[in-house]
């Protein structure tokens, strides 16, 4: 099955799929080592086998990766190139999903900057209108705000 797959991702040219496939067969490697090492030869024989096997798929994998690296006009080999380092503005996102419930069910979702304040989220949930029609005929009890996540609106019948 590994095989078919990375033959099939080789032709579409995607080689994140060719990289799962390579995973996927090493597990079978590891896991068809295990059984006939230890049905032959017993436990012990299994933890000889099973690195000498994972080197060689390394060996594969790793030219792999170098021919891809050099397809890109990169330099000599992707193993002794730095690692990236994290950007701290690419981590940050404009708006979070907030969950809005009425009584603790939950009526809708709306788009909120990570930094709202209760007041702010308050004024979105009212927006929602399957809260609205629900708040419409009901005096707002307490609100519950959770940044980042829900805010629930609890309400008493007039």
């Amino acid at each position: 099955m590994g095989i078919a797959v990375a033959r099939r991702a080789s032709h579409l040219g995607d080689r994140r799929i060719r990289m799962t496939a390579a995973v996927a067969g090493a597990e079978s490697v590891v896991a068809r080592s295990e059984m006939a090492t230890t049905a032959i030869d017993g436990p012990s024989a299994a933890s000889h086998v099973i690195p000498e096997r994972l080197w060689m798929l390394l060996n594969a994998v790793s030219r792999g990766l170098d021919s891809l690296w050099a397809r890109l006009g990169k330099p000599y080999s992707i193993h002794q190139q730095p690692l990236p380092t994290a950007s701290s503005e690419l981590m940050e996102v404009p708006t979070v999903p907030v969950v809005v419930q009425v009584n603790g069910r939950t009526r809708g979702l709306v788009q909120l900057a990570p930094s709202a304040s209760e007041a702010d989220a308050l004024r979105a949930a009212r927006e929602v209108d399957a809260a609205r029609d629900i708040l419409d005929g009901a005096a707002l009890e307490r609100v519950i705000y959770v940044p980042r996540r829900i805010v629930n609106l609890v309400t008493t019948r007039a």
